[in-house]
């Protein structure tokens, strides 16, 4: 079998060898005057519904290599030039307006300063994958309460059908507590089983959730909620953001350690959550108490679903493995894009 990938986004291509190989052992055993009595397939295994899907981030999640004619053949992938990327839209930098019903034809993409033809577009009805990775360290402990709590009336009202999220948590090492799932249910679970305690491998657990991302096709994003400051991973903050623009992840964070009003430009040059957000074309938001954590959360919800999704393939050839800038413009008085700064050649 051959499957296509492109971008992440993937698109399967089936050879069908075991008809052959079936039509010759027919053949040998025709030829043979061998009469055979059909042997009846296996009964399907057992489907075990909403169990806990708990597992470590270090062991790869289950890719049973399906196409969407649930054929399991998986022998050749080839992968293509299409870099696909998200955008909010608002009125302004300091805006919480956004713009909403843009056209195809109202933006420009600019790879290097060379503009690109658009091949694909999308709105805010195009699915969403989306993993949340809680801090549970010794230094969010005392927060962590009315987080799960703000985070599990959040998810009740974010996640669609044609939705899907999973559950991820790091202390000295990474878990998934509970994997992809359009049920909410099984996840507002997974959020009170997470422990407390330990160090804070967030750069670790950024690498292992987008590396998982990797294989989603709808919108990626990853929610984090932590303080920030990486103490245990052995990765460097450059590697997680790497792998997150590798995997077309937009990242939001939101930083329990300080409340908007308290957060200087010179903190914000210095946070590593500033650095991956606003890389990946997400952003930051401070919510110190747990009078804050509803506002802020309201506001994430509306930045999630009011991407846009664009793809283009790359007009310059060569240059595989170079990160690429990009640049998103849109024909619109005021308009302030959000995306990510840029892209990996392939």
């Amino acid at each position: 079998m051959a499957s296509v990938w492109i971008c992440g986004y993937t698109l399967a291509v089936i050879v069908g060898w075991k008809a052959v190989c079936a039509a010759l052992v027919l053949a040998s055993l025709v030829s043979a005057g061998v009469a055979q009595t059909p042997v009846p397939p296996p009964p399907p295994a057992p489907v075990v519904d909403e169990a806990p899907q708990q597992r470590s981030a270090a062991e790869p999640a289950q890719d049973t290599g399906a196409s969407s004619d649930g054929s399991q053949d998986a022998d050749i992938k080839l992968v293509t030039d299409l870099v696909l990327l998200s955008a909010v839209v608002t009125k302004g930098p300091d805006s919480d307006r956004v713009i909403p019903n843009l056209k195809l034809n109202e933006f420009e993409i600019l790879d290097e300063g060379v503009r690109q033809e658009i091949a694909f577009f999308g709105n805010e009805n195009y699915p969403l994958d989306v993993i949340f990775l809680f801090d549970a360290s010794q230094s969010t402990r005392f927060r962590q309460q009315f987080q799960r709590e703000a985070v599990a009336a959040f998810l009740r009202n974010l996640i669609r059908p044609a939705d899907n999220a999973a559950i991820y948590w790091f202390s000295n090492s990474v878990h998934v507590e509970q994997d992809f799932t359009s049920r909410p249910a099984p996840l507002l679970a997974a959020i009170y089983r997470i422990p407390g305690g330990g160090a804070t491998s967030l750069y670790s657990a950024v690498v292992a959730a987008s590396n998982d991302m990797i294989v989603r096709s709808g919108r990626r994003a990853i929610v984090i909620l932590s303080d920030g400051r990486d103490t245990f991973s052995n990765v460097r903050l450059y590697d997680a953001l790497k792998a997150a623009q590798i995997a077309d992840v937009v990242i939001y964070c939101v930083n329990t350690s300080y409340a908007g009003w308290a957060v200087t430009p010179q903190r914000k040059a210095n946070d590593p959550l500033e650095y991956l957000a606003s890389q990946t074309g997400g952003e930051v938001f401070y919510s110190a108490t747990e009078s804050d954590i509803d506002k802020v959360l309201s506001r994430l919800s509306g930045r999630l679903r009011e991407r846009y999704v664009l793809g283009f393939y790359p007009s310059a050839t060569g240059g595989s493995g170079r990160f690429r800038k990009l640049k998103v413009n849109v024909a619109k008085k005021d308009a302030y894009v959000m995306t990510r700064s840029g892209y990996f050649g392939r």
